[in-house]
């Protein structure tokens, strides 16, 4: 999808067409939970729940639910937790061990536990016990952006 340019005035019209241009960037999922968020008035209370924003991060890992393992792909990252991809979805309350690659390592692996607090059909989003390690801290997730992400978060 072409990167949206944001209009310079602010009107129904144009504020509508950035709607529908973030909508179409979601998943089927994605699309229905924000749809029942707006029809339950939930909106700001899923907003205050995550501390931090996400941040684009694609990388294997490994994840381990009930002594099983498995692979999957993160699609994205905050302090406090993630959103993964896989073929196999653990349900919302089980408890996940993963690890995946150290932003900038080929070798060094950062270790977490969480807790998955959705499922959905294609990915599940896990909410880390406690918060990132520090040897995740040290990349200040808050401020990289997307171009700092690309060198930081390699994704081979």
């Amino acid at each position: 999808m072409e990167k949206y340019k944001k209009p310079e005035k602010d009107n129904l019209a144009n504020v509508t067409q950035r709607l529908v241009h973030h909508i179409l960037g979601m998943s089927y999922d994605e699309r229905r939970d924000l749809l029942l968020r707006l029809e339950s008035g939930d909106v700001e209370k899923q907003q205050e729940k995550r501390k931090g924003p996400r941040i684009p991060y694609l990388a294997e890992v490994d994840f381990v639910v009930e002594e099983r393992a498995y692979r999957g792909m993160i699609l994205d990252i905050s302090e406090d937790g993630a959103r993964i991809a896989a073929c196999d979805i653990p349900p919302a309350g089980a408890e996940v061990r993963m690890a995946f690659p150290l932003p900038g390592s080929r070798t060094a692996h950062v270790r977490m536990t969480g807790l998955v607090v959705r499922d959905a059909d294609m990915d599940f989003g896990v909410a880390f016990n406690r918060g990132l390690n520090p040897d995740l801290q040290r990349y200040d997730i808050k401020i990289l952006g997307p171009h700092d992400l690309k060198k930081n978060f390699p994704e081979s």
